[in-house]
């Protein structure tokens, strides 16, 4: 089946909140092969998985306790940096040409029950089967159009867009969607999560943990014609970030339009205390798109040895920044250029998520993660 590869199709709600509301729409595999998010079970161990432990319902309620700050990240507070989104209708364009399709599109009130039974398993933490099962005409469109609906129907209940996050940026997962380019999200003050305070696992569905660099922007990119050296250009501090990942899709069973529809298949953002500058980086001889990062992880149950000593964090993943399109900064810049042609740029102050440098690594309750980034610093994040 021939993929719409989304050339035209981005979306974003990323100019929400700001002087105005837009109309839009939107290799070998180890541990440097990044961005995990396209749920390649290949690297899970499920027969350790208990997900009737303690904090890990299987499904039903949970109530979700108050999301952490993004600890020290300069996220600027704007008077007007709540909007909702306006209707979605006309807003993508004529489809690419030369792709072709095995089926129609979904209809308005497809689109709707598809972005329902999203926000009812995120709300219960009762994962559901595939919409690309449940919705067989879905495609990269719809998927879209519904993560509009439930990104908008967050805005209205209070959230606030504070970042982006571009997903399937390495060619090992590109290949494996059969697309030629990442795919996007959005960072809502909601899911800023602090790396003083342990995260709840019960709020999740199957949390896992990405190492990824952030772009802390101090100045908004251009938009069209972005470049590597815009971004560097506009980027007020580099810092150490870890993404919570989690799918509403059981088991992690999902295709392009399951990942895009539930928001990049996106959680959460852990960003740590270091801030370095693109130039103080450069001065020291630190290539952005050459940064080896190691994620190292313990658990409750081995916190403390036989002789009543810490024991050693064991290594969980490792990979280099390389993995990210070559580049991470590359990513930024592809990131604002795509969005530009729906009137949208990526604002100062918000955190910037160009993907991830090693393979994702299930989170359950006990675990604590430390990511250690050459030259750069390190980031920690727990779980209860």
């Amino acid at each position: 089946m021939a993929v719409l590869v989304t050339e035209t199709v981005f979306l974003s709600v990323s100019g929400l909140g700001f002087a105005q509301v837009f109309a839009y729409a939107n290799g070998t595999r180890d541990d440097s092969a990044g961005d995990d998010s396209a749920g390649d079970d290949s690297t899970r161990d499920d027969s350790t998985r208990d997900d009737s432990a303690p904090g890990r319902p299987a499904c039903g309620r949970c109530r979700a306790g108050p999301r952490g700050a993004l600890a020290g990240a300069g996220v600027a507070e704007a008077d007007n940096a709540r909007g909702v989104p306006l209707t979605g209708k006309g807003l993508f364009p004529a489809r690419v040409a030369g792709a072709s399709f095995t089926s129609v599109t979904l209809d308005q009130t497809q689109r709707a029950a598809a972005a329902e039974s999203l926000w009812a398993a995120d709300r219960d933490r009762a994962p559901i089967e595939p919409l690309t099962q449940n919705f067989p005409g879905i495609d990269v469109v719809d998927a879209y159009e519904i993560q509009l609906i439930n990104i908008r129907r967050r805005l209205a209940a209070g959230a606030m867009v504070r970042g982006h996050k571009v997903g399937l940026s390495s060619p090992v997962m590109q290949q494996m969607m059969g697309v030629s380019e990442p795919d996007y999200g959005h960072l809502l003050d909601t899911m800023t999560l602090s790396p003083e305070e342990p995260i709840a696992t019960s709020r999740y569905c199957y949390p896992r943990i990405e190492v990824e660099i952030g772009y802390i922007l101090g100045a908004s990119l251009p938009g069209e014609g972005c470049t590597e050296a815009d971004v560097l250009a506009a980027t007020e501090y580099v810092v150490p970030s870890l993404e919570l990942i989690d799918s509403r899709i059981r088991d992690w069973r999902i295709r392009l339009a399951d990942t895009i529809a539930d928001n990049a298949s996106s959680a959460g953002v852990i960003v740590g205390e270091a801030r370095r500058s693109p130039a103080e980086l450069a001065a020291a001889g630190i290539d952005l798109a050459n940064i080896e990062a190691v994620l190292y992880s313990t658990t409750a149950g081995s916190a403390v040895n036989s002789t009543g000593q810490a024991a050693p964090w064991a290594e969980a993943a490792r990979g280099n920044t390389s993995a990210v399109l070559g580049n991470p900064t590359t990513a930024v810049a592809w990131l604002a250029r795509k969005v530009a042609s729906f009137g949208v740029k990526l604002e100062a102050g918000h955190v910037i998520l160009p993907g991830s440098c090693t393979r994702a690594i299930d989170a359950r309750p006990g675990d604590t993660f430390r990511a250690e980034f050459a030259g750069l610093g390190t980031v920690t994040a727990s779980f209860a």
